[in-house]
């Protein structure tokens, strides 16, 4: 997460006010993204490709955040990662 955070509390306090986010979206992208980048090795029959896999999950993490409703701006970032903008801060994966 992007912050400027002095004292930890207030981190503590955005995770806490971001909750429901976190546990009913973010997560549940990022296991279903898991899943399917281990299924894709699975069905090579190969075994998982350490510089691969973050690719193939970035990639299925960013088609299902597109395909949601968003309260959100997404955003590509370099290696790997993905930004979402909210109005009143960003979160970055």
């Amino acid at each position: 997460m992007a912050s400027n955070f002095s004292d930890p509390s207030e981190g503590h306090a955005y995770i806490e006010a971001h909750a429901e986010f976190l546990r009913k979206t973010l997560y549940r992208v990022a296991d279903a993204a898991i899943a399917n980048a281990l299924g894709y090795f699975h069905s090579e029959q190969v075994p998982v490709d350490a510089f691969l896999f973050p690719d193939i999950t970035r990639f299925w993490m960013k088609r299902f955040f597109k395909e949601m409703d968003k309260t959100y701006h997404l955003v590509d970032l370099s290696n790997n990662g993905l930004r979402l903008d909210f109005a009143d801060s960003s979160l970055r994966l």
